[in-house]
């Protein structure tokens, strides 16, 4: 897979350490507010940008076909963009 910035191994990898976050999502918002971060939001990303991710999106999940969670993952996460390709399968 080829997933920006994460990374695969088969064999065992030794943790060095970890974190407990209790809501992820409040963190990257604090992370936000503290300006250690910058999010664009979806609906003001320009519409390049847009048209983009919707085309990798569907490249990604075509490329995925012997992956069902990655593809379990961008159905969960897109489910209007995957639709799409779904509902050309089945015409």
């Amino acid at each position: 897979m080829q997933i920006p910035d994460a990374a695969t191994s088969r064999s065992p990898v030794r943790v060095d350490g970890c974190e407990f976050v209790p809501d992820a999502y409040d963190a990257i918002l604090e992370a936000e507010k503290k300006g250690l971060i910058t999010i664009l939001r979806y609906d003001e990303m320009p519409d390049k940008m847009r048209e983009w991710n919707i085309r990798t999106i569907k490249e990604e999940y075509e490329a995925a076909k012997y992956h069902p969670e990655y593809r379990h993952f961008l159905k969960g996460n897109f489910p209007d963009i995957i639709g799409l390709i779904r509902s050309k399968e089945h015409a």
